[in-house]
């Protein structure tokens, strides 16, 4: 779980548009010595404090994961754009 006494935030990249209050954030993060990527859903703690806390639901990859996981993230969206809008998804 990203907080732990065993990783550290060392830099939020982007905090990304989610549905409702959660939102996606990017960051590289330390653990155990070794720098890795995080993706992870944040969610808003309070409107007057501004603040956003890390959730369970989120990945840590190696840096060099990454470009396999854009790869993977842009033949997601091609096959998302070519499907017909009003498609439920897999059940």
């Amino acid at each position: 779980m990203t907080g732990s006494p065993r990783s550290r935030v060392l830099e939020v990249i982007e905090l990304l548009d989610g549905i409702g209050p959660e939102r996606v954030r990017v960051a590289v993060e330390e653990m155990a010595g070794t720098r890795v990527i995080d993706i992870r859903v944040v969610t808003l703690l309070s409107k007057s404090s501004g603040a956003w806390f890390p959730t369970s639901q989120g990945v840590r990859i190696a840096p060099r994961s990454v470009p396999a996981l854009i790869e993977a993230l842009e033949r997601a969206q091609m096959a998302a754009d070519a499907a017909p809008s009003d498609a439920a998804g897999p059940t």
